[in-house]
């Protein structure tokens, strides 16, 4: 596992986001895992906005935008790395929950939301 600084002030931003994730707040995660996401570096700039576009896909889904809500998880899965790192921002299950939502001929709204309350993120120090 490769190393990389991050100042305390983002990691500080992103276990403010977890806890906002984890209690459903996506809107509010996405915000906090936003902080300065631009200055870090590749790959971990891309992993960091994939998250945060997972947090767009969910709150589209709550808002019965099918077609935002597909678009961003395509990108988020793209962006997604296997690289692992540390610090990093984890949400544990995405990867297949953004392939199958993807793949799904089943786009009932409530389904994918039930499905997305069951993922948990963390943040790996």
């Amino acid at each position: 596992m490769s190393t990389f600084k991050v100042s305390d002030d983002i990691i500080s931003a992103w276990q403010a986001g977890v806890i906002d994730f984890n209690r459903f707040g996506y809107w509010d995660a996405h915000k906090h895992w936003e902080h300065k996401w631009i200055e870090l570096p590749q790959p971990q700039k891309d992993d960091v906005q994939a998250h945060i576009q997972v947090c767009g896909v969910l709150v589209h889904l709550k808002k019965n935008n099918l077609t935002s809500a597909l678009k961003l998880s395509q990108s988020a899965l793209l962006k997604l790395s296997s690289a692992h790192w540390s610090p990093q921002i984890k949400i544990l299950g995405i990867q297949n929950f953004l392939t199958d939502f993807i793949n799904s001929t089943d786009h009932d709204f409530s389904h994918w939301l039930s499905l997305a309350e069951k993922l948990k993120a963390k943040v790996v120090l």
